[in-house]
C-alpha cells in the first residue's frame, strides 16, 4: 500500500504534489494561483515582489514573446502542476489589452470571437494548467481598462463560452486600481 501511495505523489520544491486528488486537497500552501505578467505592465516591481507564497508569477518580454512562448514560460514554471486561477496584467486601452508584440496579439471582443490564436491560447492554458473540476478555478484580467466599458463584458461573455465556464467562474474583467504605497 505505501509503494501505492508514493508512486501517485511527487515531490514539488517543498510540497508534495497527489496526482489523484485536487492540488488544494491538502492545505492552502497547494492552492496555486497563476500570474501572467507583461514586462509593459505598469508598477511590474511592487507587483511581482508583494506576491504570495501561492502565487506563481511568469512574466514575459512583451515586445519579443509570442503566445506559445507565453504557455512555454507557464509549462515551465508550474513543472506539471495546476493552478486554481489564473491571473493577467497586461497593458491597453479602453477596448483591448495587448498580449504580445509578435502578430500584435491583443485580447479584444473581435480577438476573442474571430482570432484562431487567440482563442487556441486560452484554451490551452486553461485546459493545461488550471485544475477544473474545482468549483472556483478561474480567469481573471487585473487592473484592466476595458472592465470600465461594455467591451470588458463582451471580452468576459465570449471567453466564458469559448472555455466552456458552466463549471467554473471564468473571464473576469477586474476594475482595480493598482496603488504604490512606500514603505516606511
Amino acid at each position: 500500500m505505501a509503494e501505492a501511495i508514493q508512486s501517485t505523489s511527487e515531490k514539488k520544491g517543498d510540497y508534495t504534489e497527489d496526482k489523484d486528488s485536487p492540488p488544494c486537497s491538502a492545505g492552502p500552501r497547494e492552492r496555486l494561483r497563476l500570474l501572467v505578467v507583461s514586462q509593459r505592465a505598469r508598477n511590474l516591481g511592487p507587483i511581482t515582489s508583494s506576491l504570495g507564497d501561492d502565487v506563481v508569477c511568469v512574466t514575459y518580454k512583451y515586445e519579443t514573446s509570442t503566445l506559445d512562448d507565453i504557455l512555454h514560460l507557464v509549462h515551465e514554471k508550474l513543472e506539471g502542476r495546476k493552478v486554481v486561477s489564473v491571473a493577467f496584467i497586461l497593458h491597453g486601452s479602453e477596448t483591448e489589452l495587448r498580449l504580445c508584440g509578435p502578430g500584435e496579439k491583443v485580447v479584444s471582443s473581435h480577438t476573442v470571437s474571430e482570432q484562431m490564436s487567440v482563442r487556441e491560447f486560452f484554451s490551452n492554458l486553461t485546459n493545461q494548467h488550471i485544475y477544473r473540476r474545482l468549483p472556483h478555478t478561474r480567469l481573471d484580467f487585473l487592473a484592466a481598462h476595458p472592465a470600465h466599458s461594455d467591451e470588458g463584458a463582451l471580452i468576459a461573455g465570449t471567453l466564458s463560452s469559448l472555455l466552456d465556464s458552466e463549471r467554473y467562474k471564468i473571464a473576469r474583467m477586474q476594475r482595480a486600481v493598482t496603488k504604490v504605497v512606500p514603505s516606511l
